[in-house]
């Protein structure tokens, strides 16, 4: 059965097509649709349910995670947050986190949507903390009318405070660069996760967004998901491709062919792309594919960006 997340009588409140994506019930669209949810974001803000996301806390010997993530973890100085690879004992990716230094020996961890992987020795804080996030050209300005100090830079958090008819929201504020617009991802108490929602989307800037806006952002804009795709292009011989459809996208999980018929790859991601009025895809080839090459899925033609 489907988890809620914390703002799961915000989406029914405002009708959303709601359905089970990795074990969470999420919304997809909202009454208008995706492409309307894109287009918000690329002129205004779109705000982004992220409470299927797990929040781990860690306390203790932060060096002796290093060993642990495809990047040192100890280097991290209080204040800053990046995406950290848990790699697996074999080889390959196990599990991706957003890994905030919050003391000497204080990380939080935000693990990506759908992994249920552990933070190594972390607490698990899922439940009693939750996310969303303000996405679009104009994320900040929304975010500085309601925030009672200067926002976060990019790559840096910071706790702010937010100020309701005398009631206080306290959040923890990730500033960060998504799909090519400014984004914010706020970490806070799950029990006022609808009122901190609200806040926000009373002003008219902000639009609520689902994850079929959040796919066709990311796939517009070329940028491979966290997981399947990561791992698969670390693999020897994996090269991720991007390439331009017609207006429809194609399913996910589809062989990439070459003009000859060998399959030579597999769709991970395709969506319909508002901005650029056709549909794309991203796949991971067995080769290297040059721009400009015509490759195939099924019947349907699609050119290599």
């Amino acid at each position: 059965m489907a988890v809620n997340t914390a703002l799961i009588e915000v989406h029914k409140e405002l009708d959303a097509k709601m359905a089970p994506v990795n074990g969470w019930n999420m919304p997809l669209f909202y009454p208008g649709g995706a492409v309307a949810e894109h287009r918000f974001c690329r002129s205004g803000c779109g705000i982004f349910d992220g409470g299927n996301r797990k929040i781990w806390q860690f306390n203790g010997d932060i060096a002796g995670l290093d060993d642990k993530f495809s990047t040192p973890v100890s280097t991290l100085n209080c204040g800053m947050f990046q995406d950290c690879m848990l790699l697996a004992e074999q080889g390959g990716i196990k599990a991706v986190y957003t890994v905030c230094r919050m003391a000497e020996n204080d990380l939080l961890a935000i693990a990506a949507p759908g992994c249920e992987v552990p933070f190594p020795g972390g607490n698990d804080l899922s439940g009693v903390l939750s996310s969303f996030t303000l996405l679009g050209k104009k994320a900040a300005e929304v975010l500085a009318a309601a925030a009672d100090a200067e926002i976060p830079e990019n790559g840096r958090w910071q706790k702010l405070t937010f100020v309701d008819e005398n009631e206080e929201f306290r959040a923890i504020t990730l500033s960060m660069e998504k799909f090519g617009e400014q984004g914010f991802e706020f970490i806070f108490n799950a029990e006022y996760a609808a009122d901190l929602y609200d806040l926000f989307y009373r002003n008219v800037t902000v639009h609520p967004a689902g994850l079929h806006a959040y796919e066709s952002l990311r796939i517009e804009s070329g940028t491979p998901a966290w997981g399947s795709e990561w791992s698969a292009g670390l693999s020897a011989g994996n090269y991720l491709v991007t390439a331009k459809l017609g207006r429809h996208p194609v399913k996910p999980g589809s062989d990439i062919c070459d003009a000859a018929g060998n399959v030579i790859g597999k769709v991970t991601g395709s969506a319909f792309c508002p901005s650029d009025e056709c549909a794309k895809l991203i796949g991971m080839t067995n080769c290297h594919i040059s721009a400009g090459t015509v490759l195939f899925i099924g019947d349907i033609s699609a050119t290599v960006l």
